[in-house]
Formats: C-alpha cells, sequence, structure tokens
C-alpha cells in the first residue's frame, strides 16, 4: 500500500521499510502549495482482518496531519478518500470495535446514485453525434435507457427529489424512499459502440 502511494505520490525513495516509506511521503506533502488526498477505490477490500492495509493509511493520515494548525506549512497532513461498494460504511460498523480509531475519523459518508436519464440521455447524443448533440428520436431514448438501467437494490432514493435515504428513515421532502435505479456508464458505453457499428454498416450499404 506504501508503495502505490509513494510511487502516485512521486517519491524518489527505494526501501522496503516503513518508516523509511512514510518519511519520504511527509517530506513530499510538506513541500505541497496544497494539502493533496490519497484516494482508495474499492476500499470495501481493505476491510478483511487482520486490517494491516486499511491500518496503514490511518497511520499515515495521522502521522502527517496537524488539523489545528493555522499555516498550511505546518499542516502538511494528507486528506483520505475511501469509495467503495454499498457495503464499505456498513464493514465499518460491523467492525466497529476491532477498528474503533477510525470512529472519529471518519467525517463525512455519502451514497452516491449513479447517472440519471438526463445524464445518460445526454452522453448517448453527444457520442452519437460525433461530438455535437444528436437528435435522438423518441424509440431511440427509450432504447438508450433500456440498454443502461441498472437497479441498485442496496440504495434507497426518494421517489421525489431522487436524494439518497438511509434505511428506515424518511426522506426530509415527504416522498417515499424506493430501490436506487440509475443508468450504468458501461453498458451505456457498450450501447454506443453497437449503434455506431450498425450506423457505420448502414451508411456503407447507402
Amino acid at each position: 500500500m506504501l508503495h502505490r502511494i509513494c510511487a502516485a505520490a512521486g517519491t524518489s525513495v527505494r526501501s522496503n521499510l516503513k518508516f523509511a516509506l512514510v518519511q519520504s511521503l511527509i517530506e513530499n506533502f510538506r513541500q505541497r502549495p496544497r494539502m493533496p488526498v490519497v484516494i482508495v477505490d474499492e476500499a470495501q477490500h481493505l476491510l478483511r482482518a487482520p486490517f494491516y492495509a486499511l491500518e496503514t493509511i490511518r497511520e499515515l493520515r495521522d502521522l502527517t496531519g496537524n488539523d489545528l494548525a493555522e499555516r498550511r506549512q505546518d499542516s502538511y497532513g494528507c486528506g483520505l478518500l475511501l469509495i467503495g461498494s454499498h457495503e464499505l460504511h456498513e464493514q465499518f460498523e460491523r467492525n466497529r470495535f476491532l477498528l474503533a480509531q477510525w470512529r472519529d475519523r471518519i467525517q463525512d459518508k455519502r451514497q452516491l446514485t449513479g447517472m440519471d436519464e438526463t445524464e445518460a440521455l445526454e452522453i448517448a447524443a453527444r457520442e452519437l453525434g460525433n461530438g455535437r448533440p444528436a437528435r435522438l428520436r423518441e424509440e431511440m431514448k427509450q432504447a438508450i435507457l433500456r440498454a443502461a438501467r441498472e437497479v441498485d437494490p442496496y440504495t434507497l432514493t426518494c421517489a421525489k427529489c431522487r436524494k439518497a435515504v438511509n434505511r428506515g428513515e424518511a426522506c426530509s421532502c415527504g416522498g417515499h424512499a424506493k430501490p436506487c435505479v440509475f443508468y450504468s456508464p458501461r453498458k451505456l458505453s457498450i450501447f454506443i459502440d453497437r449503434t455506431r457499428a450498425k450506423l457505420a454498416v448502414q451508411r456503407g450499404a447507402a
């Protein structure tokens, strides 16, 4: 984990010692005019006992951070962003006694609901129009939405305002919660590629 963070930060240290790797990151962070952020994708895979990798990035944050410093020069720490599947925060809760030191360090948690209908159609129109928005017929719009549609049974959204809603809670706007329907970038990309190929064949035949 530390080797990967060092590579991303561009430090030149060559060592397998934890202290040397952390020290190189501290020096790197100290020289930056703005605080860097360590982003860990698929972070749910770090929540497997004995949590060595997860505790390593927590220690890095603690060792480099100084949240009370008034000047950037005195606070050379890093931010930390963990991105993962729907069960990421649930795993923290299940292991809260083993990960007690994380409790005060998670300052914000958010559920992302994915692309909505408008975003999916805007991207498809731009891509199928070769950079300019294409005029999509209603049948094409429905075909795009059918092809890219996904349902996330683990995430609830408000039927009125589409904000994420915690299970067992009501939305502040008064709307009822329902399973989150979103549009997958991967499925949308596949549909666009196949549609382009069909159009190319039709133009060739013409």
